[in-house]
Protein backbone atom coordinates (compact mmCIF):
# COMPACT_ATOMS: atom_id res chain seq x y z
CA UNK A 1 0.00 0.00 0.00
CA UNK A 2 2.75 2.46 0.80
CA UNK A 3 4.26 1.62 -2.75
CA UNK A 4 1.19 2.78 -4.28
CA UNK A 5 0.77 5.91 -3.14
CA UNK A 6 4.12 7.79 -4.10
CA UNK A 7 3.06 6.47 -7.41
CA UNK A 8 -0.17 8.10 -7.56
CA UNK A 9 0.77 11.25 -6.11
CA UNK A 10 3.65 11.37 -8.98
CA UNK A 11 0.90 10.62 -11.54
CA UNK A 12 -1.81 13.05 -10.13
CA UNK A 13 0.64 15.79 -10.17
CA UNK A 14 1.59 15.02 -13.52
CA UNK A 15 -1.80 15.43 -14.71
CA UNK A 16 -2.45 18.59 -12.75
CA UNK A 17 1.12 20.12 -13.98
CA UNK A 18 -0.46 18.78 -17.93
CA UNK A 19 -3.72 20.39 -17.02
CA UNK A 20 -2.35 23.99 -15.99
CA UNK A 21 0.43 24.56 -18.77
CA UNK A 22 -2.42 23.12 -21.35
CA UNK A 23 -4.32 26.58 -19.47
CA UNK A 24 -1.71 28.58 -19.59
CA UNK A 25 -0.57 27.60 -23.36
CA UNK A 26 -3.94 28.48 -24.68
CA UNK A 27 -4.06 31.69 -22.75
CA UNK A 28 -0.97 32.87 -24.03
CA UNK A 29 -2.05 32.10 -27.47
CA UNK A 30 -5.51 33.89 -27.28
CA UNK A 31 -3.03 37.00 -25.90
CA UNK A 32 -0.77 36.70 -28.66
CA UNK A 33 -3.99 36.68 -31.33
CA UNK A 34 -5.68 39.78 -29.58
CA UNK A 35 -2.57 41.42 -29.96
CA UNK A 36 -1.63 41.08 -33.06
CA UNK A 37 -5.44 42.04 -34.21
CA UNK A 38 -4.72 45.22 -31.89
CA UNK A 39 -1.57 46.35 -33.69
CA UNK A 40 -3.14 45.45 -37.14
CA UNK A 41 -5.98 47.46 -36.25
CA UNK A 42 -4.28 50.32 -35.38
CA UNK A 43 -2.13 50.21 -38.57
CA UNK A 44 -4.91 49.54 -40.57
CA UNK A 45 -7.19 52.06 -39.67
CA UNK A 46 -4.13 54.95 -39.14
CA UNK A 47 -2.45 53.92 -42.49
CA UNK A 48 -6.50 54.02 -44.41
CA UNK A 49 -7.18 57.90 -43.27
CA UNK A 50 -3.71 59.22 -43.88
CA UNK A 51 -2.45 57.82 -46.94
CA UNK A 52 -2.82 59.00 -50.37
CA UNK A 53 -1.62 55.76 -52.71
CA UNK A 54 -4.24 53.95 -53.64
CA UNK A 55 -3.25 50.67 -54.04
CA UNK A 56 -1.16 50.84 -50.31
CA UNK A 57 -4.83 51.95 -49.47
CA UNK A 58 -6.62 48.73 -50.64
CA UNK A 59 -3.68 46.57 -48.96
CA UNK A 60 -4.69 48.45 -45.55
CA UNK A 61 -8.28 48.58 -45.87
CA UNK A 62 -8.22 44.67 -45.77
CA UNK A 63 -6.36 44.23 -42.98
CA UNK A 64 -8.46 46.77 -40.92
CA UNK A 65 -11.31 44.71 -42.13
CA UNK A 66 -9.91 41.14 -41.23
CA UNK A 67 -8.19 43.30 -37.93
CA UNK A 68 -11.88 44.37 -36.86
CA UNK A 69 -13.72 40.65 -37.08
CA UNK A 70 -10.58 39.03 -34.70
CA UNK A 71 -10.79 41.89 -32.62
CA UNK A 72 -14.68 41.15 -32.66
CA UNK A 73 -14.15 37.81 -31.79
CA UNK A 74 -10.99 38.56 -29.53
CA UNK A 75 -11.26 41.82 -28.02
CA UNK A 76 -12.30 43.59 -24.68
CA UNK A 77 -15.23 45.78 -23.98
CA UNK A 78 -13.25 48.72 -23.34
CA UNK A 79 -11.51 48.20 -26.80
CA UNK A 80 -14.68 48.00 -28.59
CA UNK A 81 -16.10 50.66 -27.24
CA UNK A 82 -13.20 52.96 -28.40
CA UNK A 83 -13.11 51.00 -31.72
CA UNK A 84 -17.22 51.63 -32.43
CA UNK A 85 -16.48 55.52 -31.73
CA UNK A 86 -13.45 55.91 -33.74
CA UNK A 87 -14.93 54.59 -36.96
CA UNK A 88 -17.98 56.54 -35.81
CA UNK A 89 -15.80 59.85 -35.87
CA UNK A 90 -13.82 58.62 -39.06
CA UNK A 91 -17.22 58.19 -40.90
CA UNK A 92 -17.93 61.98 -40.01
CA UNK A 93 -14.19 62.92 -41.12
CA UNK A 94 -14.50 61.36 -44.31
CA UNK A 95 -17.89 63.67 -44.92
CA UNK A 96 -15.84 66.76 -43.68
CA UNK A 97 -17.99 67.02 -40.55
CA UNK A 98 -15.21 65.65 -37.99
CA UNK A 99 -11.63 67.42 -37.56
CA UNK A 100 -8.37 65.73 -38.01
CA UNK A 101 -7.77 66.38 -34.79
CA UNK A 102 -10.97 64.67 -33.74
CA UNK A 103 -9.79 61.72 -35.22
CA UNK A 104 -6.17 61.31 -34.04
CA UNK A 105 -7.95 61.96 -30.47
CA UNK A 106 -10.58 58.73 -31.32
CA UNK A 107 -7.34 56.72 -32.53
CA UNK A 108 -5.56 58.04 -28.86
CA UNK A 109 -8.53 56.43 -27.10
CA UNK A 110 -8.32 52.99 -28.61
CA UNK A 111 -4.60 53.06 -27.93
CA UNK A 112 -5.00 53.94 -23.93
CA UNK A 113 -7.94 51.42 -24.24
CA UNK A 114 -5.50 48.81 -25.38
CA UNK A 115 -2.77 49.76 -23.01
CA UNK A 116 -5.28 49.59 -20.22
CA UNK A 117 -6.16 46.14 -20.91
CA UNK A 118 -2.92 44.97 -21.00
CA UNK A 119 -0.64 47.08 -19.32
CA UNK A 120 -3.10 48.31 -16.57
CA UNK A 121 -0.29 50.06 -13.93
CA UNK A 122 0.98 52.03 -16.78
CA UNK A 123 -0.79 55.14 -17.67
CA UNK A 124 0.76 57.31 -20.56
CA UNK A 125 -0.59 60.74 -21.37
CA UNK A 126 -2.54 60.88 -24.84
CA UNK A 127 -0.31 63.69 -25.74
CA UNK A 128 2.54 61.13 -25.58
CA UNK A 129 0.85 58.54 -27.45
CA UNK A 130 -0.63 61.22 -30.13
CA UNK A 131 2.97 62.27 -30.76
CA UNK A 132 4.08 58.54 -30.88
CA UNK A 133 1.48 57.76 -33.31
CA UNK A 134 1.62 61.40 -35.40
CA UNK A 135 4.15 63.50 -34.43
CA UNK A 136 1.14 65.90 -32.85
CA UNK A 137 0.37 66.89 -29.59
Amino acid sequence: MYVILPIIGVVIGGILQYLFTRALEKRRHEQSLKTQAYVDFVRGFVGTHFTKEKRKYQELTSLLSDATTRIGIYGGKEVLKAIANAKRVAAKYNKGDASESELISSVVMIIRAMRKENLPKENIPDKEISWLLFGKG
